[in-house]
């Protein structure tokens, strides 16, 4: 009879004790599965980021040469209207 009520109290005992601990891993799933997709996130951004200063790096090099062609053409309207006025 006492082996019956001890497998009773050790039942009634495991219950909360493995729910407690379910809980806890559980949370820790969670916890881990969160931070993966943060960091999935974060290395999107930092891939995009790349792509954005690249593509700006390449925007900033054809504005200077558009630049550069508009200061040539400039000065040779500025020669052509010398020419034209002699």
């Amino acid at each position: 009879m006492e082996t019956t009520i001890l497998i009773q109290i050790a039942t009634l005992a495991l219950s909360p004790i493995t729910g407690v601990a379910t809980w806890i891993v559980s949370r820790r799933v969670r916890n881990n599965n969160t931070l993966n997709d943060l960091q999935k996130t974060i290395d999107m951004l930092v891939d995009k980021n790349n792509e954005l200063i690249k593509e700006i790096t390449e925007l900033r090099q054809e504005n200077a040469e558009l630049k550069a062609g508009q200061a040539e053409l400039k000065m040779q309207i500025e020669s052509l209207k010398k020419t034209k006025h002699k």
